[in-house]
């Protein structure tokens, strides 16, 4: 069993009593890094993400580092680095209406000048801002289906070759 080591009236120190626990504990020195809990994992809403809407959260997780954690809620992240990061351009918006609808962030539309679009500002739910908690809107969600589940006519079958067996050639 590991514990903490003692000083000499009994009260614990703060210090492994073990000298190589700590390397094994916690993230890597020097390395930045975000926390997911537990809860949050199993949830159904996060385990009902799709790919790309993993992707998206992925990557406004990385800008959230990016600006050491102090920025939540003025997180700015362009449709290029979502493109970069692997998100497809057609997947892009389904994938970001995904992550709102299922409460994991919240979006804002930024100000802009002249004929450029202006940005989307978001917010991950479960890490607080400077100015409020964490409102973890994620548990909230009640199994809605996102975008939406296909129906047997939605799901094109494999052709059938002329004795009635699957042709395992893509057409």
């Amino acid at each position: 069993m590991v514990g903490f080591r003692h000083n000499a009236t009994g009260r614990s120190t703060g210090r492994f009593a073990d000298k190589r626990i700590p390397s094994r504990l916690g993230p890597p020195k020097g390395e930045p890094w975000v926390f997911l809990t537990v809860q949050m994992l199993e949830s159904p809403a996060y385990q009902s993400l799709s790919i790309n809407a993993r992707r998206a959260l992925d990557r406004l997780e990385i800008e959230h580092s990016a600006h050491a954690g102090l920025e939540n809620g003025e997180l700015r992240v362009s449709a290029r680095q979502f493109h970069e990061f692997g998100i497809t351009k057609d997947c892009l918006t389904n994938s970001i209406r995904e992550l709102e609808s299922k409460g994991f962030i919240e979006v804002q539309t930024g100000e802009a000048e002249g004929v450029l679009l202006p940005p989307f500002i978001f917010r991950l739910t479960f890490y607080g801002t400077p100015d409020r908690n964490a409102t973890n809107n994620w548990r909230h969600w009640r199994g809605e289906q996102w975008p939406s589940t296909p129906t047997p006519g939605d799901i094109l079958d494999v052709p059938k070759t002329g004795d009635g067996k699957s042709n395992k050639r893509r057409m």
